[in-house]
This record gives structure tokens, C-alpha cells and sequence, in this order.
């Protein structure tokens, strides 16, 4: 059995970690130069502009998951890459009213439990459900700002996309953008 040291100078395993990475994964519409008009040049350009958008961010530092995945035009879905990473938030030195580590990403919601055997009483239970639109549950204010930045912060690193081509964005389980996939309006 491991020993754990119980110095002074040795850090607990929770403060050993000073960075928390919160997930997102981003939708970001792009319209290819359909050069030809070919289904295999349209492909490629779409590619191409995967590949451009991948290095930029990697140039602005972004810890997102590589390749960057790209989706051609289907149905009412236009053509969009999809960027999965992390944004990385210091446990050391939190921003004023950040609450992320006691609290979920959204405000507590009272749950009704009807009772399912003949004896059982009804409850009602405070609690938490995610980041749902059906819950009618809101982000807190931390999370609302995060997202406005790192939406901001996509749009500032490439040059092949602006801020109103970011179209969805799932920030730390609550989404935002496109209302036909469960999105909340981007608040800025």
C-alpha cells in the first residue's frame, strides 16, 4: 500500500492541480469556394479551410482536440467546422463571483416527485438538471461572461470566420446558439 506524505511542503492532491479545463465544443458556420462545382473540389475546400482554421488556433495557443472536424451542407444545416477543446481556468487566482466550484453551471430548479408507490408522499426537491431550455433552468452570470469570451476569443484567432459565423457554442454543459438544437441566445 502507497504511503501519502503528510508534510507540509507536499501539496493535497486536489491543490496539486492549479488549472480547472472546462470543456466546449463550437459550431462555426463557413460557405467553401465551390471553384468547380465538383463534389471532390468542394470537399478539398472544405478541407483546406479545416486545416487554416486548426492552425490559427493552435497559433492563438487554444487547447483544442485536432483535426477539426468539417460537415458539408445537409438538410437546413449549413456547411460548419466543429472545434472541440478546453479553456483552461486558474483555481488560484478566480475572477470575482466565480462560484464554478461549489456550484453547477445553472440555477437549481424545484423538482416535483409525484410518488410512485401507492404510500409514498409527494416532494418537492431543489435541485440541479443541467443546462436545459425544457428545465427552464439559466446560466450563472461565470459561465454567461465565459462563453461571450471564448466566443469572442475564437472569432479574434482565425481569420477564416467572424463572430456572427460561431454559431453554437457547449460550454461547460450548457448550449448556446442555434435555438432548432437547444441553444440559448448568445448574450452579447
Amino acid at each position: 500500500m502507497p504511503r501519502y506524505s503528510t508534510s507540509p511542503d507536499q501539496p493535497s492532491p486536489g491543490a496539486a492541480q492549479a488549472e480547472n479545463y472546462i470543456p466546449f465544443v463550437a459550431h462555426v458556420r463557413v460557405v467553401p469556394n465551390l471553384a468547380t462545382g465538383k463534389r471532390w473540389s468542394y470537399y478539398r475546400n472544405m478541407e483546406k479551410i479545416a486545416l487554416r482554421v486548426e492552425g490559427d488556433l493552435l497559433a492563438a495557443n487554444l487547447n483544442i482536440a485536432t483535426p477539426i472536424a468539417f460537415t458539408h451542407q445537409f438538410g437546413d444545416y449549413g456547411s460548419r467546422l466543429t472545434i472541440v477543446g478546453f479553456v483552461e481556468k486558474s483555481r488560484l487566482a478566480p475572477s470575482a463571483g466565480d462560484d464554478r466550484k461549489v456550484e453547477a453551471p445553472t440555477t437549481n430548479i424545484d423538482l416535483i416527485h409525484s410518488g410512485t408507490d401507492p404510500n409514498e408522499k409527494t416532494a418537492l426537491i431543489d435541485g440541479n438538471r443541467g443546462g436545459s431550455l425544457s428545465e427552464a433552468q439559466d446560466p450563472i452570470a461565470v459561465v454567461e461572461a465565459e462563453t461571450a469570451e471564448l466566443r469572442a476569443l475564437l472569432a479574434a484567432a482565425s481569420t477564416q470566420f467572424g463572430l456572427n459565423d460561431v454559431t453554437h457554442i457547449e460550454y461547460n454543459g450548457v448550449k448556446y446558439g442555434m435555438k432548432k438544437i437547444g441553444g440559448r441566445s448568445f448574450t452579447n
